[in-house]
């Protein structure tokens, strides 16, 4: 197995990891702004880099809370912010499990094995883009 180079980020009370190519960008302390009308697994939008990126919270997601960092990825264009307490990066191999939850409502697919740390769900972008409507 080819080892990789992933982020990995703690969020609410799940270790969850996404690969470096899908990591747009870490931001710490951002300014979250509420937005009227938004869909209920938006928290508000961060202003990063002439983009406005929604930020995954509100009904369902709350137990994320409020981002002392916030990990900014990347699927087919489509910026999403996960807030987080604490991101590092690690080198290590997927081990491929379907049919896991690393935290209700956020999708897993598989477990990442590093030597340095504990095992980490890796966040499914495709399943999570999905669930949320985001094209």
């Amino acid at each position: 197995m080819d080892e990789s180079l992933w982020v990995v980020a703690l969020a609410g009370e799940a270790r969850l990891g996404v690969l470096m190519e899908e990591t747009w960008a870490i931001l710490d302390g951002p300014e979250v702004r509420p937005l009227p009308g938004r869909k209920e697994w938006c928290a508000g939008l961060v202003a990063f880099q002439d983009n406005l990126v929604p930020v995954l919270g509100g009904n369902g997601y709350s137990r994320l809370g409020r981002p002392e960092t916030l990990l900014i990825v990347e699927r087919q264009g489509a910026l999403l912010g996960i807030p987080c307490q604490e991101v590092a990066l690690y080198r290590g191999f997927l081990s491929d499990n379907e049919n896991l939850e690393a935290e209700p409502g956020l999708p897993a697919a598989g477990m990442i094995k590093a030597r340095e740390t504990q095992a980490v769900w890796r966040l499914d972008l495709r399943r999570l883009y999905s669930v949320l409507g985001i094209q």
